[in-house]
């Protein structure tokens, strides 16, 4: 089945649009809070314009040695969080945040699972050319490619374990391979549209308001608020890509009637 981009969109605007409520506790609980926490206690150390590609990778190694617990709290909340929102969208059922989150911790260990057996790969991949040498034509003509198309061929594997209850994670990434085949090329050229887009959008709103900001409350503080703004855009962008992988799910999913075996897509 070709999937029709146009009509992912929508439907993700529309299910966004219809669950406002629902999705803002969601993200704002498993979203924005961990980013605006971590901003604002965890600043990256400022790497000096002279510095050699080593001494950058040795300060920020150093940063990210000290704060890899609290960027794996993050991970695992945004993770909820996706989950719980792939739950609202697969069925008309406990449309709660409650009853969403139940599920997404129920979720919780078979996406770890699908996502190291797709990760785990990915890394050899990357860390074979890194340790022959010849890192730069391998990687481009080789791994990256192969890494993308991995992640497009499992990126339904969040809707496919919430709609279709399967937790086994071998299972549920065949069925999402199964699920993109021939479509993962305008997957990744529609999010990659996408986050473009939105990166654009952000990146003019977060200059405009940090000027805003730091010429009324100064340096310091309005830096700070910047950073809640860009926690909250970075939410909402974050759920609009969510719900478009949940409807590229549904449509992709449909039966040659159009039917699905799935509970109904919550759009109303």
């Amino acid at each position: 089945m070709k999937l029709d981009l146009d009509q992912a969109w929508q439907s993700g605007l529309r299910f966004t649009r219809n669950n406002a409520g629902l999705l803002t506790v969601i993200a704002g609980l498993l979203f924005f809070l961990p980013a605006a926490v971590f901003g604002l206690m965890f600043v990256p150390p400022e790497v000096p314009e002279n510095a050699t590609w080593d001494e950058m990778v040795t300060i920020l190694g150093a940063f990210y040695g000290e704060t890899w617990w609290i960027m794996l709290i993050t991970l695992v909340l945004s993770t909820l969080g996706s989950l719980a929102i792939y739950r609202l969208a697969a069925s008309r059922d406990d449309r709660t945040v409650s009853g969403a989150l139940q599920d997404a911790v129920k979720g919780l260990l078979p996406m770890i699972g699908a996502s190291l057996l797709v990760g785990i790969p990915v890394g050899l991949l990357f860390a074979i050319p890194l340790a022959i040498g010849g890192v730069g034509v391998f990687l481009i003509l080789f791994v990256i490619p192969v890494a993308i198309w991995i992640s497009m061929r499992t990126i339904l594997s969040g809707p496919v374990l919430m709609a279709e209850r399967t937790n086994n994670p071998v299972t549920i990434l065949k069925r999402s391979f199964a699920i993109t085949q021939g479509n993962s090329l305008r997957i990744f050229f529609f999010l990659l549209l996408l986050v473009i887009a939105a990166a654009i959008v952000m990146a003019i709103i977060g200059a405009v308001l940090g000027l805003v900001f730091i010429a009324v409350a100064g340096s310091e503080t309005g830096e700070q608020l910047a950073l809640i703004v860009s926690a909250v855009l970075e939410s909402a962008v974050t759920v609009v890509v969510i719900a478009c992988i949940a409807m590229i799910y549904r449509q992709l999913s449909a039966g040659p009637t159009g039917t699905t075996s799935v509970p109904p897509t919550v759009e109303d």
